[in-house]
């Protein structure tokens, strides 16, 4: 997870990862969590993990490889596009 800014506030897209690390244990679909994903408009950023039992956190973990200098300069050069 990226650390808080410093009045204290997580970016959204973690608050959102957290909401849904929190929520799997207490609802969701009977046969397991299979799989996860996070799709954040305004950044035009898609994350996916698909077909694994520990989904949610090859998410978080996806997301925080994204963060690195490489990732983040790969995202950065890939056109934006119009948002769907």
């Amino acid at each position: 997870m990226a650390p808080p800014d410093r009045n204290g506030n997580l970016p959204f897209v973690d608050r959102l990862l957290s909401a849904m690390i929190a929520g799997a244990p207490v609802g969701g679909d009977k046969r397991g969590l299979k799989s996860a994903a996070l799709k954040i408009c305004h950044q035009r950023q898609y994350l996916s993990v698909d077909c694994s039992d520990l989904s949610l956190a090859a998410l978080a973990e996806i997301l925080e490889q994204t963060r690195k200098p490489s990732c983040a300069d790969f995202f950065a050069a890939l056109p934006k596009g119009n948002p769907r």
